[in-house]
């Protein structure tokens, strides 16, 4: 063919032509389960906004209620079990005057519009025996619908000191303050909280006659005993999941029983100070797998796993024992004599 030519001059077919195929690709049709997809995500966020609404605080919330137990000259031992749900408890020792125990619950905040006109349930069942009071007290949502985190609860525990009380006290999700005043005694105490905080302070001329526990899964503790008394040989607890413990402990003077010490974290850190005086001792054991043990001594020897006040054993003794899994513990520890001379 000439390189000009438009035609094949064999067959006549145009030489620029070309060649249109017949076939029409056939049209893929959207997955049938797109359409069922689709539905699902609408039906899935009208509930999260139903759910949502249903819990929105819409509706305000002011409430507060009170019980109490009379005074009795004839009654001087408390049995106290109180348990609430997500709340803050404070726990007071007061002189009441005409009454022995009083519970004080106010809540505020908000609700859903599904919630009962009256959030919280309060349950106080008291009886006496001789010269034993017992009180049982709880504080709970009232409803499926009606608690919500725009709604605090706060519970104030008044307990008059002149009662040796024996108080377990317990929460769900909160924080419980348990603070003690001269003259009071402890036949035992019991804190306990699932997630939260708890602080409890022994005073000066505090008695305690019996073993203390403060436990949380998951939250911080402090404890400390400033100068307390024990009749007799006792154990302090403090144990946490997931959470720190501080200890304080301040003594110059007898006690003039033993007290063990007990701190363990599973994951968290202790951090002791510890100060005493004259004819109290003090042995510190610690014990980290993962972690350090950093501490300032002064008239105590030994290493960071064991350390012994100079004067140990003494009438009167702390035996502390500290142990986190994964921490670091941290200790500063001070024994003098009372006119401020280490040894």
């Amino acid at each position: 063919m000439e390189e000009d030519a438009k035609f094949c001059p064999a067959c006549g077919t145009p030489v620029n032509a070309t060649s249109v195929s017949s076939y029409a690709p056939k049209k893929e049709r959207a997955p049938v389960f797109l359409s069922a997809l689709i539905l699902i995500a609408l039906l899935f966020s009208a509930f999260i906004i139903i759910a949502a609404f249903m819990y929105m605080p819409i509706n305000p919330v002011s409430f507060s209620e009170s019980q109490d137990v009379s005074y009795s000259e004839e009654i001087d031992t408390l049995r106290l079990n109180f348990s609430g749900g997500v709340s803050l408890v404070n726990v007071q020792f007061e002189d009441l005057s005409d009454m022995l125990v009083q519970l004080n619950v106010s809540a505020s905040g908000g609700v859903s519009i599904f919630a009962s006109s009256k959030p919280v349930n309060v349950t106080f069942d008291h009886s006496t025996n001789d010269n034993i009071l017992t009180v049982n007290a709880r504080v709970i949502a009232n409803g499926g619908w009606s608690w919500s985190p725009w709604l605090n609860v706060t519970c104030n525990l008044y307990i008059h000191p002149s009662l040796k009380s024996s108080l377990n006290i317990k929460t769900t999700v909160g924080k419980i303050f348990c603070d003690t005043k001269a003259g009071v005694a402890l036949n035992s105490l019991n804190l306990e909280t699932g997630t939260g905080q708890i602080e409890a302070k022994l005073v000066e001329n505090t008695t305690v006659n019996g073993d203390i526990s403060a436990k949380t899964t998951t939250g911080h503790l402090k404890f400390s005993w400033d100068n307390a008394k024990a009749q007799n040989n006792i154990s302090v607890t403090t144990h946490t999941v997931i959470g720190a413990i501080d200890l304080s402990v301040l003594q110059n003077r007898s006690i003039p029983s033993n007290v063990t010490l007990n701190a363990q974290a599973t994951t968290g850190a202790i951090d002791l100070g510890i100060t005493i005086h004259d004819d109290v001792a003090a042995i510190i054991k610690s014990t980290v797998a993962t972690g350090g043990i950093n501490f300032s001594k002064t008239g105590f020897n030994g290493t960071k796993s064991e350390l012994q006040s100079s004067n140990y054993p003494a009438s009167s003794n702390f035996i502390i024992n500290l142990q986190t899994t994964t921490g670091s513990i941290d200790i500063s520890a001070v024994y003098s004599l009372v006119d401020g001379t280490s040894t």
